[in-house]
């Protein structure tokens, strides 16, 4: 398990942030250094001298973990009742229609960030 885990963080997370931050350090144009110091002008870490390259602002994962954990207790709370009323977990009844809901949950999660983030993202 740890060994996934690594290659989830290293892979999902890090090569991504490593290919952005080769891009803005070695295609850089004019049209995009006026565009990203325009953008980030209003940030608190902002300095007009510094130099650019790949930003991504910390902002608050409150709102983020209040609606993984929502989600997770529904999916633990579906799990339980599954158990008491069918004598299972997964499989044997009902099993396409959890599955769906499950998938739903997922939806819903990424859906509920997406549109938070749109509207700003403040807590």
């Amino acid at each position: 398990m740890t060994g996934s885990n690594s290659v989830n963080v290293f892979l999902g997370l890090g090569l991504p942030w490593m290919i952005a931050a080769i891009y803005w350090n070695h295609f850089q144009s004019a049209e995009s250094t006026d565009a990203w110091h325009a953008r980030y002008a209003g940030e608190a870490w902002y300095d007009k001298q510094m130099p650019i390259g790949f930003a991504v602002p910390a902002g608050s994962l409150g709102f983020s973990v209040a609606v993984f954990t929502t989600c997770a207790l529904v999916c633990l709370s579906t799990l339980l009742l599954r158990r008491a009323t069918i004598g299972y977990e997964l499989g044997m009844a009902a099993t396409v229609p959890t599955a769906i809901f499950f998938v739903m949950l997922w939806i819903a999660y990424i859906t509920i960030s997406i549109v938070h983030e749109a509207a700003g993202g403040s807590e």
